[in-house]
């Protein structure tokens, strides 16, 4: 696919509005950007623009949240916005790798070619010196044969040895270019502030676990946490506490879990995560562990002068049931959630 395909692939699957629309949306998510001190610089506009745009519900369900709870969208938020929701690291990945591998085949393929026409010319020389050979001849006729038997063999054997070193020097190529490639996608999996799985890692993940815990008929639970009071924080101590504080509750987190359970930053200061072949009894036990947790230590700040004293969580839990739909099985979890934050915060409740 040369570039100009891949940019018309793009604009059709993410931006397919024609200039009449794109208009439109402009005169709605530059003055939104406006009310909302964002500068215009293009992630903030990419963000606004995707939600004004309706084309991207999970966006936009984040930013309606963040307005119902009253909050500011800080540049901070709307940077973690763009790296959960509009990021095309993989695409971007995927143009770049696709813009290198180009000259690697081509020079492989050259040597290939190469490669082939000394093998057809050498098999040619020898049928050509096996025939004379049957044929008998003077003395002088077999030397010459065997001269140039033995100059065909040396210009294959350089070939060959062409064609190798190509050959190692494509292999390394690719393998370097293939773990950035690597690279690239796990990073666009990762939430750049927390260094959790984002939310684009969690859809993902909840769809695997739930069509292997139908597959293999065991069970799945998912715990649903959000910081108890973090709009007083990032009021009080500002929003780089704001950020310290969702890193020291995404590390409590990571901590108290087991190995192949997953964590992830939900949107805002909420995170996810999924139990696989847990029991609601086993999840209900994981969520004590990690309030307790969190709720039992001191964090301590980069600026000393800066407390925000003690920090909890209320947290949500559900199970999920066989074959049910994915976004009914998260929004339980959520109503636990609220139900948690509406009975005072600081505590578990579970959906059954």
């Amino acid at each position: 696919m040369t570039a100009p395909d891949l940019c018309n692939d793009l604009h059709a699957t993410c931006y397919p509005e024609n200039t009449i629309e794109a208009a439109k949306i402009a005169r709605v998510a530059l003055p939104l950007a406006s009310k909302l001190n964002l500068p215009a610089n293009p992630i903030n506009y990419a963000v606004l623009y995707q939600h004004v745009s309706g084309k991207n519900p999970a966006l936009s369900q984040e930013i309606n949240q963040l307005s119902d709870k009253s909050e500011r969208l800080s540049l901070e938020r709307v940077l973690s916005l763009y790296q959960t929701f509009v990021n095309l690291t993989d695409q971007q990945a995927i143009d770049k790798f696709r813009k290198e591998i180009l000259p690697i085949i081509e020079t492989t393929q050259q040597s290939l070619t190469t490669a082939d026409n000394e093998s057809k010319s050498y098999k040619t020389e020898l049928s050509s010196g096996a025939s004379l050979l049957k044929e008998g001849g003077s003395t002088k006729d077999l030397i010459h044969i065997v001269a140039t038997l033995i100059d065909e063999t040396s210009r294959m054997q350089q070939t060959t040895q062409t064609l190798s070193n190509e050959l190692s020097k494509a292999n390394s190529e690719l393998t370097v270019l293939r773990d950035e490639f690597q690279k690239a996608h796990r990073e666009s999996l990762i939430d750049s502030l927390t260094n959790c799985p984002n939310r684009r890692h969690f859809d993902n993940s909840i769809i695997k676990l739930a069509n292997e815990a139908n597959s293999n008929q065991e069970d799945l639970s998912l715990l649903m946490i959000d910081i108890d009071h973090f709009k007083r924080i990032n009021d009080t101590f500002g929003h780089l506490t704001g950020d310290e504080v969702l890193k020291w509750i995404a590390l409590n987190i990571t901590n108290s879990i087991r190995g192949n359970d997953i964590v992830a930053r939900y949107g805002g200061e909420e995170f996810a995560v999924l139990l696989p072949n847990t029991s609601m009894e086993g999840a209900e036990f994981a969520a004590d562990n990690i309030s307790n947790t969190i709720k039992n230590k001191s964090m301590q700040c980069s600026n000393p002068t800066q407390k925000p004293g003690r920090i909890t969580v209320s947290i949500g839990v559900s199970l999920y049931q066989p074959h049910e739909i994915i976004e009914q099985f998260i929004a339980r979890a959520d109503a636990a959630l609220y139900r948690a934050k509406l009975s005072g915060r600081n505590r578990v409740c579970t959906h059954t």
